[in-house]
């Protein structure tokens, strides 16, 4: 099969159109990564018995919505409690985080940006609150 001028002219112009759409790609990309870089982030006042009870009456409610019996405890396993506290202070007590990942969502780079968020968020806590450190490293190196 012969390709005709008029094809090949074709073909030109698709590839140039092809590389200009990856190089914006990356350009968006790119910001959006140095956005979430520059990200002042800190998490608001809070003790570690109110953010821990704050934690498990959420966790509760959100099991009872799913219809299931919510029965966590303040004294319940130690490392679930500091688990749920720090998904608690994460999604529901730090400013802004949510819109965050709104923000984000769909984005080019959004794969790369939301682990740099993440880290960021749970480095605030583990400094805010000592006693979660561990519970924010387990959570780093989670996916979700």
């Amino acid at each position: 099969m012969k390709r005709t001028g008029e094809f090949c002219a074709f073909a030109t112009k698709s590839l140039v159109r092809s590389k200009s759409a990856l190089a914006a790609a990356d350009t968006k990309r790119q910001q959006l990564l140095e956005h979430i870089r520059q990200l002042q982030v800190s998490v608001p006042p809070v003790s570690i018995g109110q953010a821990r009870k704050a934690a498990v009456a959420s966790y509760n409610e959100r099991a009872r919505d799913r219809g299931r019996q919510g029965d966590a405890g303040i004294h319940s396993d130690r490392a679930f409690v500091d688990r749920i506290t720090v998904n608690w202070l994460r999604h529901e007590h730090m400013d802004g985080y949510e819109e965050q990942l709104a923000a984000i969502y769909g984005q080019f780079g959004v794969h790369e940006a939301y682990p740099i968020l993440k880290a960021k968020v749970l480095a605030a806590i583990a400094e805010t609150l000592p006693e979660l450190r561990q519970a924010c490293q387990a959570a780093d190196q989670s996916r979700n």
